[in-house]
């Protein structure tokens, strides 16, 4: 998994570091990126597994301000299904 963060956080950064314009050359606004982060696990049935694991993570960035890079624990899981009976969902 420290790979995987390294690389994302290499993504990350470039994102961000990309400067748009306008048609007259006036900066816009900034791009970032969010990404989650999951591995296959023994067990795992499919990908889809894994990939719900991810979105779960990606949530989580956005949960704690966008612009960064989350590696999906356990832990995740009880704390989206809080966020989820607080909001009625």
């Amino acid at each position: 998994m420290a790979g995987a963060l390294i690389l994302a956080e290499r993504i990350r950064r470039s994102i961000s570091e990309v400067q748009l314009q306008d048609s007259e050359g006036k900066p816009v606004r900034q791009i970032t990126v969010s990404l989650g982060i999951a591995s296959w696990q023994v067990g795992d049935g499919n990908i889809t597994e894994a990939l719900e694991r991810a979105d779960i993570a990606l949530y989580a960035c956005k949960a704690h301000g966008r612009n960064q890079v989350q590696i999906w624990t356990p832990e995740m899981v009880s704390q989206e299904k809080k966020q989820e009976q607080e909001s009625g969902h």
